[in-house]
């Protein structure tokens, strides 16, 4: 069962409404029916709240869940965070494809298209600024080069810690996507 319907689940076998357990949680009505119907991300605040009054670790719980659907997409994963060594559009594939049916996939995409954006504007400004200032292509080539090679370190470094199931990061300055 994934994790978006388990709070209702466990509502209902408790034989609360929405509104008590609102009352109960002394969260607002609207917060909880956002959070059943999968309009909010819960923040751990509104887990615990909520899982105290249905004698559940929501927290833990959804822990749980996410490291069994981790285990089970690993691959895909590892794959979205590969895909930005050859740009934004594969990335972009990808991502599109996947994030429907796995909410981490669709986490992480998030992340590696931040980053890939970033890195295009990182790219542009090195580019004019060897070209138009300097006026050096030579110079334009190994900056582009260079901004590529340490692109793809990081791509790698990030697809090694996702394989091993670490943190994962990314320098990412202007976020286009934000995270739900």
């Amino acid at each position: 069962m994934e994790f978006k319907n388990i709070i209702k689940e466990l509502r209902l076998r408790k034989g609360f409404t929405q509104t008590d357990l609102a009352e109960l949680s002394s969260l607002s009505l609207r917060t909880i029916q956002r959070i059943e119907n999968n309009e909010v991300e819960p923040t751990p605040y509104s887990l615990n709240k909520i899982g105290e009054i249905l004698d559940v670790n929501l927290n833990e719980l959804k822990n749980n869940i996410m490291k069994q659907k981790s285990n089970s997409t690993n691959s895909w994963n590892i794959l979205l965070h590969l895909s930005s060594i050859f740009g934004i559009v594969m990335t972009s594939v990808i991502w599109i494809i996947f994030k429907r049916n796995d909410e981490i996939i669709e986490y992480h995409g998030r992340d590696v298209i931040n980053f890939k954006f970033n890195w295009l504007m990182i790219y542009s400004v090195f580019g004019l600024i060897s070209l138009f200032v300097f006026q050096n292509w030579s110079l334009f080539i190994v900056a582009v080069l260079s901004l590529y090679v340490i692109g793809v370190i990081i791509s790698v470094y990030n697809s090694i810690k996702v394989a091993n199931n670490k943190d994962y990061s990314y320098p990412i300055f202007i976020k286009i996507l934000g995270h739900k």
